[in-house]
């Protein structure tokens, strides 16, 4: 190991602190005060901006989209007798609100529909043929309702899904800013409370959106950051008051929160958003971050025990733990830092804060921690306190130590155990299903989740799959035609009634229905796409604005293709998007575009953002930290030792999980990374205590571990239990993503554990005990044989 790393600044760093204590306590107060305010500037972002990069093609088509056509609409449900809802008091409420939310009355809205709207779209055709009707006539309700579903008129039928409610539509504009488009939401929803006793008995309505559901998002990221805050603290304080039995047992805890408010008040400054993600750095970074105080701080108490100072006692303490820990550091960050290679922009900015967050945990232990212990126990008698360290750690010392005899005599049932389990995991890895869409991640008793899976039972299906079309011009009959084939053929092949024997056909089979411009145009002609332009722009000009600008750009373009969903998995859509895309790509002729857009696209690419890069990363980061770990080793054999329980854990974990049935999301499916980092953590700390025992004292391997085991393994004990209260917290959030990944960290973490206290332990020794003494054996023979052949 380099002797830099290992004297010299350990030595230096050691003297800053026990030379100039009160000085590192200041500095570390004035940080403190500088970046706490950042705090104050952190802001949540909740939008599918956090889950599909900027830069992807696909956001970048959305964009297009919304800006053509308009953002995903704010959706009135009205609840009642359609008598009452088509009564003279309704309708003057409805058409009072239609033209308040006009586009002309309000900047914020691109387009609105509603049973009004087909109304006077009605008396205008009436009056255009010589029939001056009122559009609240009962006689031109009655024609426009028809007497039964199958008799009403088409653009009517599309907002009565059944004969209890009534849709209204009100598409924001596609450049208005989410707060705009939330304010819209609230406005409507004011509107419709107002006018609630203007309204028959009998009616009810309910408001519904997208940008709903990302407001309750929003709003309960803010109630869980405090949740988890509080019951983290409370959780590990007790841990550690239980099973870190030193003097000061509650200093790691307050270092690692001074650690996490640098963390945060970064965050702020930085302008690095807060989402569902990011909100997960604090519980994770106070059950990570606290490990290098514990270390510190059980390292001193082994220290004090004989030494002539307290002074004496921090330097020894720190000259010792420094390198190991430092390279523990950088194991765990190289695990965070390869996350920034992620697809998923959340996922990114959680890997880089808790990499600068746990750095700013490393120094504020090494500084303040041991200059907090000097300053407040130098006056006091070091045998007091020594015999008070070395009794408090007596008995669980002895226990660690009997563990670790034990394990130690039975390598080979424990390393055929391991590998077996890991294998399966690996196996098994494959088959973990995958949840990224937004709704299925956020906390699933909101009312906001309620309303949308109201109005989704009520439409009868799950929403609209949307895709742009693009060409010099999208009223083209050839591109109309092209557009209707392919639509044609995709309801077939991939309808929710297809009959097909094809079983990927099968397995993606979803649409309920669709809509496009070719659609439209030939519903305005009796059922056919016209064979010339001409015949086109007379259809055209005959279909009322409000419906061609929802299938038609200004520029004609851009053209709109919809498909209606049914209730399915984010991973089913994924995979029907990608056979749509198959189709295309062999269908489309030179000249035309079509590519996936909107919400439901953005969602379900989230899936692939998740698992395409997810072997890649895991890959990566092993062989980074097995060439960190060589380079400062030095040493293959000790290297493989630091390298494989990550390896067997991380299938270990993909078993677990897959036996759990919790499904890979933005979070749980970068559980690898976690566990090289945590992994190799405790490893390093294992080797380097091993090693220092056998180099200083002159054990056998077998004595060097037990005593590792029991002095060591008991700071990594009180770590693995405070890790475990952090990340267990996470299970008790009401958000699924961090629920999920609450449960996967703790699995992993206990496997950590266990990998490095029970499984590497037998094996290190063994190695150590039986095939490197066989080694040198044969090289010291080989020499010998050598000398006496030159002899």
């Amino acid at each position: 190991m380099n002797r830099i790393l290992v004297t010299k600044i350990p030595r230096k760093a050691a003297g800053l602190v026990s030379r100039r204590p009160w000085w590192m306590i200041l500095i570390i107060l004035v940080l403190t005060a500088i970046l706490a305010p950042g705090t104050t500037l952190l802001k949540t972002s909740t939008g599918f901006d956090t889950l599909v990069s900027p830069k992807a093609k696909i956001y970048r088509d959305s964009r297009i989209y919304a800006a053509e056509f308009g953002a995903d609409p704010a959706v009135v449900l009205l609840r009642g007798k359609l008598d009452a809802i088509f009564s003279p008091e309704t309708l003057a409420v409805l058409n009072r609100f239609e033209e308040a939310y006009s586009p002309e009355k309000d900047r914020r809205v691109q387009a609105i529909l509603s049973p009004v709207t087909i109304l006077k779209l009605a008396a205008e055709e009436a009056t255009a043929r010589g029939f001056p009707m009122e559009w609240n006539d009962p006689a031109l309700i009655a024609a426009v309702l028809g007497d039964s579903p199958e008799n009403r008129a088409p653009e009517m039928a599309s907002l009565i899904p059944d004969e209890r409610h009534v849709l209204i539509t009100v598409t924001p504009r596609g450049d208005t800013p989410f707060d705009d488009s939330l304010a819209l939401l609230r406005d409507i929803e004011a509107f419709f409370e107002d006018a609630q006793h203007e309204l028959p008995s009998g009616i009810s309505f309910f408001v519904t959106g997208d940008m709903e559901m990302i407001s309750a998002v929003s709003d309960a990221i803010g109630n869980n950051m405090k949740t988890l805050l509080i019951l983290s603290v409370g959780v590990m304080a007790i841990i550690l008051i239980l099973s870190f039995r030193v003097r000061w047992n509650l200093l790691s805890l307050f270092m690692v929160g001074i650690g996490s408010l640098w963390t945060f008040g970064l965050m702020g400054y930085l302008g690095v958003p807060l989402s569902m993600a990011t909100m997960a750095v604090l519980p994770v970074l106070f059950g990570l971050g606290i490990d290098y105080s514990i270390q510190f701080h059980n390292r001193y108490q082994e220290e004090v025990i004989g030494s002539k100072s307290v002074s004496a006692a921090i330097t020894a303490s720190i000259s010792r733990m420094f390198p190991t820990v430092l390279i523990a550091l950088v194991s765990t960050i190289i695990g965070f830092i390869t996350l920034y290679i992620s697809e998923v922009p959340m996922v990114r900015h959680f890997g880089l804060m808790l990499s600068v967050g746990m750095i700013f945990c490393f120094v504020i232990a090494l500084f303040f921690l041991n200059s907090i212990i000097l300053v407040n126990e130098r006056r006091i008698s070091v045998d007091k306190l020594g015999k008070s360290a070395a009794a408090a750690t007596r008995h669980l010392e002895r226990a660690l130590a009997a563990g670790g005899r034990f394990t130690i005599r039975y390598p080979l049932p424990i390393i055929v155990i391991a590998m077996a389990t890991g294998i399966g995991g690996a196996v098994v890895d494959r088959w973990l299903p995958a949840k990224g869409d937004i709704e299925g991640l956020m906390p699933q008793g909101s009312e906001a989740i309620h309303e949308i899976r109201t109005l989704r039972d009520v439409q009868g299906y799950m929403g609209e799959l949307r895709f742009i079309v693009q060409a010099e011009d999208v009223t083209d009959p050839a591109v109309l035609r092209w557009i209707a084939e392919f639509q044609g053929e995709a309801t077939a092949r991939y309808g929710s009634d297809a009959a097909t024997e094809n079983l990927a056909e099968r397995e993606t089979a979803a649409i309920r229905g669709s809509n496009s411009l070719a659609s439209l145009i030939a519903q305005w002609n009796d059922g056919h796409l016209p064979e010339d332009r001409e015949q086109v722009e007379q259809i055209l000009a005959r279909i009322p604005d409000v419906f061609v600008t929802q299938f038609l750009s200004a520029d004609h373009r851009t053209a709109s293709l919809s498909f209606s969903i049914d209730n399915t998995s984010v991973e089913q859509i994924n995979q029907l998007i990608k056979r749509l895309k198959e189709d295309i790509h062999r269908t489309q002729t030179e000249g035309i575009t079509a590519s996936p857009a909107g919400t439901m696209a953005l969602g379900a690419s989230t899936v692939d953002a998740m698992m395409g890069r997810r072997f890649l990363m895991n890959v990566i980061c092993l062989g980074a930290v097995f060439a960190v770990m060589f380079s400062i080793y030095r040493h293959l054999t000790r290297t493989f030792f630091a390298i494989i329980p990550v390896g067997m854990v991380m299938g270990w974990a993909s078993l677990d999980l897959y036996l759990a049935h919790i499904p890979l999301n933005p979070l749980t499916s970068v559980l690898g990374l976690l566990v090289v980092g945590i992994g190799t953590e405790f490893m390093v700390l294992i080797l380097g205590r091993y090693e220092e025992e056998k180099r200083t004292s002159g054990k056998s391997p077998h004595e060097a571990m037990v005593i590792t085991l029991s002095k060591t393994g008991r700071a990594i004990l009180a770590s693995v239990l405070t890790t475990l209260g952090g990340f267990g917290v996470l299970i008790s959030s009401n958000f699924v993503l961090l629920r999920d990944f609450g449960i996967a960290t703790t699995i992993g973490t206990f496997l950590c554990m266990i990998a490095s206290m029970i499984v590497m332990p037998p094996i290190i020794v063994w190695w150590d005990t039986r095939v490197a003494e066989h080694l040198t054996m044969e090289r010291l023979k080989n020499g010998s044989w050598a000398k006496r052949r030159k002899q």
